[in-house]
């Protein structure tokens, strides 16, 4: 189900968004609780209502969002597995899409798309039946 324009444009806000992303969430976003099946677990692609959530344990911590020393602030979280997390570089022309491995010691980030378009295309030609659009 899409979620109304409203709580799109509040998470939107809330994360700093620019509005390409915005504009491709709000007309093909992966609804709530999309998976992709990957090695022992699901990759995880979040909606854009789940957004502000994948950020737990990564930007924040606890119910008052403590920062979390490391991550930068222009990377949001649309996709993890396995604790590794895909995300926007909002710092980057596009935003890229980039990857990084959890319990590294420090986030040693990678790209893996030029955009989050490239990205879910991507995802899409694996042939990822549950990668659902609205």
């Amino acid at each position: 189900m899409r979620p109304d324009d409203q709580t799109i444009v509040n998470c939107v806000n809330e994360l700093g968004l620019p509005s390409e992303i915005a504009a491709l969430y709000a007309a093909a976003s992966p609804i709530s609780g999309s998976t992709v099946p990957w090695v022992v677990e699901e990759l995880a692609v979040f909606s854009v209502v789940e957004l502000p959530d994948a950020l737990e344990g990564y930007r924040w911590t606890g119910p008052e969002r403590t920062g979390i020393p490391g991550w930068s602030v222009q990377w949001v979280v649309v996709a993890q597995a396995l604790g590794d997390p895909f995300f926007l570089d909002l710092g980057t022309a596009g935003p890229s899409v980039c990857f990084a491995r959890h319990g590294a010691g420090a986030w040693h980030p990678m790209e893996v798309a030029p955009s989050l378009t490239t990205f879910l295309e991507v995802l899409a030609r694996l042939g990822l039946s549950d990668l659902r659009c609205n």
